[in-house]
């Protein structure tokens, strides 16, 4: 693992911010104020014991298809769970499927193995309650 990505709601990025600088994090902005405007991430970092980079993402998908998905209909989609302990949202396995073959085109070549396991993985685990068609359809609106 080389990150903690987060997904977030674009509105509250500001809030996002304002946390993890507080807890001690710095944000990485090579041109400011580019990848908020521009991007679908931003990116902070600790330098305590270990470096820590989070990545706070307001979408599943990566440039050119960033600003084409409903997130809306995302954040819908996602069910409650706990992870260490914590409450949170998990994105729906349609969407988890989507942003795992996204994440994986984006780095094209450089994608390593490990990913496509994890998208075989997912298929495998998912085969008999994933919902093609609403993959499919999320598919077409990002463009891909």
């Amino acid at each position: 693992m080389g990150d903690i990505d987060l997904l977030v709601r674009r509105a509250d990025l500001g809030r996002v911010r304002e946390i993890l600088v507080a807890a001690g994090y710095r944000e990485v902005d090579r041109r400011r104020g580019f990848a908020e405007a521009y991007s679908y991430t931003l990116e902070f970092y600790s330098e305590g014991v270990a470096a820590v980079v989070v990545e706070p993402h307001w979408t599943i998908a990566y440039p050119p298809a960033s600003g084409r998905l409903d997130m809306d209909r995302v954040w819908a989609r996602c069910t409650p769970g706990t992870v260490l302990g914590v409450d949170c949202l998990s994105l729906g396995a349609e969407d988890l499927l989507l942003h795992l073959v996204l994440h994986a085109a984006h780095a094209g070549s450089t994608a390593p193995l490990l990913w496509f396991y994890e998208i075989g993985r997912l298929v495998r685990l998912e085969r008999d309650t994933l919902a093609w068609p609403g993959f499919a359809s999320s598919a077409r609106q990002a463009g891909v």
